[in-house]
């Protein structure tokens, strides 16, 4: 080889390796990115409302890589790329961000910072935050202090739901530009996978419940449902004298009565509680007999009552009439319901006493009272009075009720 040949080989080479270590130069050129750059840790973005289509806070938060002090903070949201510098070729066309507004830029949580909202929606979706120059957030730890911040007044994606991204890039300057695709000299710079959803619905049912039962007891304070306390469906005024009143439960010894008393039990799940009403044809009477309400008669088979309640009279002044003595809340938690007495022609009277709150109607269904919202398991106790006259025939007088309970739902 001729010495002219091998120093035209040589500078062939020389060229060569220069055109290499160029080409080795060339990416970094292309991206501008700062050598003071690191990627922050510990990043996250928590979403208040992940719903597609719905108002959602974002709160972001990371770990600085460096001792500084951050002026300018960049959230870019992307539906196709996290990748700090790439171009975002997919944007999120329906999702909302603030454009205006302040955020309190938190350190370890404390001691916030205002930075003002500028930034881009419907194209870019960037959130920018600028300090005033030359006062932004200090960073004292580096790897160890937690910035952090909340952005509201966003609107989620309306497209279906799946992922996106935001990039979080930090400045030292307040004005320093940014564009996704070219992120200029920055301090920090990391991505954050996020998702949106559609809301599941959980459904479930309560059936509406009644459960009631009336009857004969020893003790209305024994019952606690409709299988325990009662007796039997019968109560007893035993042998009726005009000098004395008869008031259930009537003993045995000496009456012929039967020591019993009335009762009812109420379980509802109505909002609205129940309504009890009473049914019945005749008061007190022997065999076949038709009484009438407010007959004054005293010489036929059939003992006198008043529709409406009322003070019962003395012994020796015929009268037959019920009374709601009094109710007790035998669930836990009490006082679940309360108890609403009426006159027996439907108007409520409050409480009644052996004063003036006997009745007995045969007009119809009646309305005896109610509860204000739902109970469970209260009992109720039905106490009845009679009165005979002098006058007042022989015979075995007797008479039944029919009880009705109506939920209010």
């Amino acid at each position: 080889m001729s010495k002219y040949s091998a120093l035209i080989k040589r500078a062939s080479n020389a060229t060569a390796a220069l055109a290499l270590t160029v080409a080795s130069l060339t990416p970094a050129v292309m991206l501008g990115s700062s050598a003071k750059a690191g990627q922050m840790s510990e990043r996250q973005i928590l979403m208040s409302n992940s719903q597609i289509n719905t108002a959602s806070s974002y709160t972001v938060s990371f770990k600085p890589t460096a001792t500084t002090t951050i002026e300018r903070i960049v959230v870019d949201f992307c539906e196709d790329s996290p990748i700090i510098g790439d171009d975002c070729s997919d944007p999120m066309d329906t999702m909302v961000v603030p454009t205006t507004g302040t955020v309190s830029v938190l350190l370890n949580g404390a001691n916030g910072i205002n930075f003002t909202v500028s930034g881009t929606d419907g194209t870019e979706d960037e959130v920018i935050l600028s300090a005033a120059d030359g006062s932004g957030r200090t960073v004292t730890a580096a790897n160890s202090d937690v910035v952090s911040f909340v952005i509201t007044g966003i609107t989620n994606e309306i497209a279906t739901p799946g992922s996106f991204y935001a990039r979080i890039v930090t400045y030292e300057t307040h004005n320093a530009a940014y564009a996704d695709n070219n992120v200029g000299s920055y301090i920090d710079a990391g991505g954050v996978a996020l998702a949106t959803t559609s809301d599941i619905t959980i459904n479930a049912r309560v059936k509406e419940t009644l459960v009631f039962c009336v009857g004969a007891t020893l003790d209305y304070n024994t019952i606690t449902d409709c299988g325990t306390g009662w007796s039997n469906q019968t109560i007893d005024l035993g042998v009726l004298e005009s000098a004395t009143t008869a008031t259930s439960p009537v003993d045995v010894i000496g009456t012929d009565g039967n020591d019993h008393e009335g009762a009812f039990l109420l379980t509802t799940n109505a909002f609205y509680g129940a309504d009890i009403y009473y049914t019945s044809a005749n008061s007190l009477r022997v065999g076949e007999t038709t009484c009438e309400n407010g007959d004054t008669f005293s010489t036929d088979q059939c003992i006198n009552a008043d529709a409406v309640t009322a003070a019962f009279p003395s012994a020796g002044t015929e009268k037959f009439g019920m009374l709601v003595n009094s109710f007790r809340d035998n669930e836990i938690p009490d006082g679940e319901g309360s108890w609403s007495w009426a006159d027996t022609n439907g108007v409520t009277a409050g409480t009644p006493t052996y004063a003036n709150g006997y009745g007995w109607d045969t007009d119809g269904q009646t309305l005896l009272g109610g509860t204000s919202s739902v109970v469970v398991n209260d009992v109720y106790q039905l106490t009845f009075k009679a009165n005979v006259a002098a006058t007042t025939p022989s015979g075995f007088y007797s008479t039944s009720a029919n009880f009705v309970a109506v939920g209010q739902f």
